[in-house]
């Protein structure tokens, strides 16, 4: 959402000069917004909640490791461990990215090839009830 990129942008801009309060800042702004994405999940797709639920636990997980690098001697194997698994986060960011996107795309064309809407509709009547 715009208010979690805002407070992203904004912690970046005022706390570049502290690493460890960033590092805090950044891991609060990211896991409140996952939990309130989580709870309201205000998408109209639920396969919308689905890539955000996972984007947002990789990219936490990017986060921890930057901490434990940032916490952590660079030149242990302790690091070397860390930076191994930030390029498997990055790598599965992607791969959940792209299966994602194809699963979009493929239920897209299904729904348009069977011209199934009242699915779509009924999930829209139920979204805006609960909101009420």
């Amino acid at each position: 959402s715009n208010a979690e990129y805002m407070g992203i942008a904004a912690a970046s801009l005022f706390l570049s000069l502290f690493p460890g309060l960033l590092l805090a800042a950044l891991l609060c702004i990211i896991g409140g917004a996952g939990l309130a994405q989580s709870r309201l999940k205000p998408f109209y797709f639920p396969l919308y909640e689905r890539l955000d639920a996972a984007l947002t636990t990789a990219l936490s997980v990017l986060l921890v490791c930057g901490v434990a690098l940032f916490a952590g001697d660079a030149s242990s194997a302790v690091a070397t461990l860390v930076v191994v698994i930030v390029y498997v986060a990055i790598i599965a960011l992607l791969c959940v990215s792209v299966a994602f996107v194809a699963l979009d795309i493929r239920e897209i064309k299904g729904a348009r090839r069977l011209g199934d809407t009242a699915g779509f509709e009924a999930h829209a009547e139920a979204t805006i009830r609960s909101l009420l």
